[in-house]
């Protein structure tokens, strides 16, 4: 019999959802990964196929937030590993998952 957790975490990648222990980590600890300003202008959702999804808390942010996506990639490399995380991708708030509005 395999362990739940296992089982869990095979469906999740077999997905392309990152591992819940990562997510995790990215929601427990986004202030110290991301720093200033994604940790008070930004909120990590969910990764998929090596993108992270955030919301930006208002639209003026998440403009702000598109000249220092390479920074966080930079950051989120460092603590991951270097092709962990591909890419971030911006949303405004008020999106759900596909970009529609909620």
């Amino acid at each position: 019999m395999i362990p739940f957790g296992d089982a869990l975490g095979a469906s999740l990648r077999r997905m392309g959802l990152a591992e819940p222990s990562m997510m995790l980590e990215l929601v427990e600890e986004w202030e110290t990964i991301a720093g200033e300003p994604w940790a008070t202008q930004a909120v990590p959702l969910y990764v998929r196929g090596g993108v992270l999804v955030v919301e930006s808390v208002d639209r003026a942010g998440g403009a702000f937030l598109r000249y220092g996506v390479s920074e966080l990639e930079s950051r989120l490399d460092a603590r991951f590993g270097p092709g962990t995380i591909t890419k971030v991708e911006i949303r405004p708030p008020g999106r759900g998952p596909g970009g529609k509005a909620r």
